[in-house]
């Protein structure tokens, strides 16, 4: 029985990709389409990577899974967290198939973290693993528990990039981070394929978005879909395997941001307390500066965490 490989391009879609593939610069992709099908897809509402990547692993719509986005309010707390795995209580794609005897690999999806058992392997990945300002990681984040050490010991492997891009003038080492870990991904799940035997892998790319909400056509999504092309024609090399690309849902560039509580507040709606917070702010003190400063110093692992416990204090 021939294998199945799904590749999940966050925010992928054909405006974005499409002068590329008529001017034969995604030739493997190119390929992929000529002797497969195509369709587009339509992501459920909202139409954002969490919760639809768990939709189509499940089969089931954000209500039955009562997610609707990235984060909820904890009402308790008055904080806004990210949706861990534990708040899925559905069965997915390769449960059935471990179910009908079928061994699977999961590879960087997001809603996977904290990982659970399978029969295979599970590796997490961004947006929700994550803790604090700068998504550091203090938890295991792969199944079994061991593949975490050896990912870490062989490959390096980081489930964030570092530094992480926070605006569209970041074009150098923050670009970089990017594209190195996307090439990490496939990276592990093409060895993953040659060391043991899995009749059904799952590798997303979710960082990709992130430049194409910057960036757009530009140089920088451009070299990353090149990059993605690579890595697709070595797996329709792979005898005896069905490929798949498929996206979560699609992507643009941001022309606008609205920050919420500042029309409220300006409209009188909306009355804030005056504290640490607002001191630090008249001071310039802002978390965006610190983070900038943070890259320039090497100390992302250690200044933003001190920054923000003084905000909350």
């Amino acid at each position: 029985m021939a294998r199945t490989i799904v590749i999940g391009l966050d925010g992928g879609n054909w405006e974005l990709i499409s002068p590329w593939l008529e001017s034969g610069e995604l030739p493997n992709i190119a390929r992929l389409i000529e002797r497969g099908a195509t369709a587009t897809s339509h992501s459920y509402l909202p139409p954002v990577t969490v919760p639809n990547w768990k939709c189509y692993s499940t089969g089931k719509n954000p209500g039955k899974l009562s997610v609707y986005r990235f984060d909820h309010l904890d009402v308790r707390n008055e904080n806004y967290v990210f949706h861990h795995s534990t708040d899925f209580k559905s069965a997915e794609l390769w449960d059935y198939l471990n179910d009908e005897g079928y061994r699977t690999a999961v590879v960087n999806m997001p809603t996977t973290y904290p990982p659970r058992e399978i029969d295979g392997a599970m590796i997490c990945g961004g947006p929700d693993a994550r803790e604090g300002e700068y998504r550091a990681l203090d938890d295991v984040y792969t199944y079994p528990e061991s593949l975490q050490k050896k990912l870490e010991a062989e490959y390096d492997y980081a489930i964030h990039p570092k530094p992480l891009i926070s605006s569209k003038d970041e074009r150098g080492e923050e670009v970089d981070a990017i594209q190195e870990l996307i090439d990490l991904r496939f990276r592990v799940a093409k060895d993953l394929l040659s060391r043991e035997e899995f009749d059904f892998l799952h590798v997303t790319s979710f960082y990709s978005n992130t430049l194409q909400h910057f960036f757009w056509q530009e140089e920088p999504v451009f070299e990353t879909w090149k990059l993605f092309d690579d890595h697709i024609g070595d797996f329709l090399e792979l005898e005896d395997t069905n490929v798949i690309v498929m996206s979560d849902h699609g992507c643009e560039n941001v022309h606008t941001v609205v920050h919420l509580n500042n029309w409220l507040e300006k409209e009188g709606y909306l009355s804030l307390e005056t504290s640490v917070d607002d001191v630090m702010n008249k001071a310039g003190l802002t978390k965006e500066r610190v983070l900038q400063v943070s890259k320039k110093l090497g100390a992302t692992d250690t200044l933003p965490g001190l920054f923000l416990k003084k905000f909350k204090t």
